[in-house]
């Protein structure tokens, strides 16, 4: 098992600082965020992607997963088309790169719709693009996210998409907040599992995050979990700081998580 951390936690840092940040905290990853205002746009030249690629190379960093933004919920067909335009783009870069992984969301489901309804249109999308990402030897990852937080949401979808280009990211804190069982939710998802998101937060009273360790979820039973399980990928932090910006700076939560996580991990050895 690995340690990456989301380039979402550091929005203000550039790659050097990035890749230096991830020697000097111990991990061994880092999972880039491809978006617009990202560390990578959807839109990079090859240029950029072999200065990218060199220097996650030279600094023996890996690329755990590229996440991307691309949803596929929504009624209208040239969305969705626009959406698999973007993520067959971020194959591309994910093969120029040497990363294994895209994310991808499922997308909030439209007012007025439900999950079986939307289903049929969504896994059409998935699976095209999955197939699109096994000829080009990458996988996309769909995560347990939105509408579709709960496993066997997400594996109604997965299972209908029904394409050997498509696996599963676990947003664990998601799925706890939605209100799934932990230990259920992991022998749910574990076949098709590729990527681990992981947090810490409070939902009494109302959702907050926290450091790891110092909020309410059972990260124990997490890595218990995993390291059973012998979970080979990445287990990777990640810290909203856009979306919060009262959380800690990047400075302070990104050491103080591969600290933990290696603790915690080690401990289950």
């Amino acid at each position: 098992m690995k340690i990456s951390f989301f380039t979402l936690a550091c929005p203000g840092w550039s790659l050097e600082r990035i890749i230096q940040a991830a020697k000097e905290y111990g991990y061994d990853g880092v999972e880039l965020r491809c978006h617009p205002d990202g560390h990578l746009s959807p839109e990079a030249r090859s240029e950029e992607t072999t200065r990218v690629k060199d220097m996650f190379a030279a600094a023996e960093v890996e690329l755990s997963c590229l996440s991307g933004y691309t949803t596929f919920s929504s009624l209208n067909q040239e969305e969705r088309k626009k959406n698999l335009e973007v993520i067959k783009r971020n194959v591309e870069l994910a093969v120029m790169l040497g990363a294994p992984y895209i994310r991808t969301f499922a997308g909030s489901l439209p007012e007025g719709t439900t999950l079986a309804g939307r289903m049929p249109d969504m896994a059409d999308c998935l699976r095209e693009a999955g197939d699109y990402a096994q000829e080009k030897g990458v996988k996309i990852l769909l995560e347990t996210h939105d509408d579709w937080a709960l496993p066997d949401n997400t594996l109604a979808l997965f299972e209908k998409a029904d394409s050997q280009g498509v696996a599963l990211i676990w947003d664990i804190y998601n799925s706890w907040v939605a209100g799934a069982d932990i230990s259920d939710s992991y022998h749910k998802l574990k076949p098709y599992l590729k990527h681990v998101h992981i947090k810490d937060g409070k939902k009494s009273g109302h959702t907050q995050l926290t450091l790891l360790g110092e909020g309410e979820m059972p990260l124990t039973e997490i890595a218990g979990l995993l390291k059973d399980g012998d979970f080979q990928g990445h287990v990777s932090f990640e810290w909203e700081k856009p979306w919060h910006p009262e959380l800690a700076e990047p400075e302070v939560a990104l050491p103080h998580a591969a600290e933990y996580l290696r603790e915690l991990f080690k401990s289950r050895q």
